[in-house]
């Protein structure tokens, strides 16, 4: 399936999705999942929940993939339609999180430990979020070039060679080589 994924169209692919073919769906996670995840990194900065969004679109996406017609728009924009409004979610989870933080500092007991907790954990994912903008800063330019057009642009390894006019064996090992020393610049530290 891996060759005639490339070679089949969205609407071929996601009619397959849609009659239950879970090859079709791997091949439909390739083709999309770089793309959802660096809109969702990009709006909410955060890696861990940018994960969280693409996995609860491409859920949703197999538990409704009968929803989508092809004659309404291309697959890709329902696509990233699905994470715009995921991503929507949560920004607006986080939002809702500030307010009871906000009505914490004014009245302590106006807010349940529950809220204070969420933003407690928006506070650390912020924090997380900043750890990996620093990692990615001390990157070389070729590298982080690489990543930013993987997970923040959506582009495939093939892509990025085309549009850099490199080798594709280039790409990879840059990318390697990046993921290799963003794993060690973010590891925990401490004695986990």
């Amino acid at each position: 399936m891996a060759s005639v994924s490339q070679e089949i169209t969205d609407e071929q692919l996601m009619a397959r999705v849609q009659q239950g073919h879970q090859v079709a769906f791997s091949a439909l996670y390739d083709r999309y999942a770089n793309r959802v995840y660096g809109m969702a990194l990009q709006k909410l900065t955060n890696p861990a929940e940018a994960e969280d969004i693409t996995h609860d679109v491409f859920i949703s996406v197999w538990q409704r993939s009968s929803t989508f017609q092809p004659a309404r728009g291309a697959l890709g924009s329902w696509l990233l339609t699905v994470a715009h409004n995921r991503i929507v979610d949560a920004l607006r989870s986080r939002r809702r999180a500030g307010e009871a933080q906000e009505a914490l500092s004014r009245d302590p007991d106006a807010v349940s430990g529950v809220a204070f907790e969420d933003t407690a954990g928006i506070a650390e994912q912020n924090e997380e979020a900043q750890r990996v903008r620093l990692a990615l800063e001390t990157l070389p330019d070729d590298q982080r070039e690489v990543i930013n057009l993987s997970y923040y642009e959506g582009y495939s390894q093939s892509e990025i060679s085309q549009r850099l006019q490199v080798p594709l064996g280039t790409v990879k090992s840059r990318m390697r080589l990046a993921m290799s020393k963003l794993r060690s610049d973010l590891r925990p530290s401490g004695g986990n």
